[in-house]
């Protein structure tokens, strides 16, 4: 049952949600049973989950990309910023 708040979201958002519950939640049940320990299985499944939360950022966020001043400026001149001085 989708509650509310989910319902509320882009189905893009909740697609890549369902995903990753469905994938998350099987791969924590086969490395139990295989003799990994549950620390060393919930670390896997938040490692995997980077990538889930990745997507759905990327999946909700509106054209970020578009709006100037959002990316990066490009390369920096050499040594800018890193605190050295020229003697």
């Amino acid at each position: 049952m989708a509650s509310s708040r989910a319902s509320a979201q882009p189905a893009a958002v909740r697609a890549i949600a369902e995903k990753a519950r469905d994938r998350l939640s099987g791969r924590y049940r086969r490395l139990t049973p295989r003799g990994k320990f549950g620390v060393v299985a919930i670390a896997a499944v938040a490692r995997e989950s980077l990538g889930f939360i990745w997507a759905i950022a990327h999946a909700a966020a509106p054209a970020a990309a578009a709006v100037p001043g959002a990316q990066d400026a490009g390369p920096r001149a050499p040594g800018a910023g890193r605190g050295s001085s020229h003697r």
